[in-house]
């Protein structure tokens, strides 16, 4: 495995902990919006720390600029669907979740496609 890969799934290791410990402690303050502005923060953090990781690490794995795209299109769409969960009431740290799982796979399956299709045209 790639030393810059595991150094960006440690850091965001310990930012996810530090985001359920600010939940923990501080999300009362949040009042009604304390999921949505929980799980976003927690998704766009991780990005974050992946995309700086992307740009900045000399040896990390050479990436394709359309599926950073895609995923920071996901990472937006994610975050309108919870606010427009929010806005119908939906309180449910579960369904936010869904709503976010359901967006990864659409998000890999068009990748795992874009890369099929890109396979056959090479050959």
């Amino acid at each position: 495995m790639n030393l810059a890969k595991d150094i960006e799934n440690a850091l965001q290791s310990v930012f996810l902990i530090m985001i359920v410990m600010l939940k923990q402690y501080a999300g009362s303050s949040l009042g009604e919006y304390e999921n949505v502005i929980f799980v976003f923060s927690a998704v766009t953090g991780s990005y974050l720390i992946h995309f700086l990781f992307v740009k900045l690490s000399k040896n990390y794995p050479k990436r394709d600029d359309w599926e950073e795209k895609l995923n920071l299109l996901t990472l937006l769409a994610y975050g309108f669907g919870l606010l427009v969960l929010q806005l119908l009431g939906v309180k449910s740290i579960f369904v936010l979740g869904a709503v976010g799982i359901i967006l990864i796979a659409m998000n890999i399956l068009i990748k795992t496609k874009r890369k099929s299709i890109k396979k056959k045209m090479e050959e």
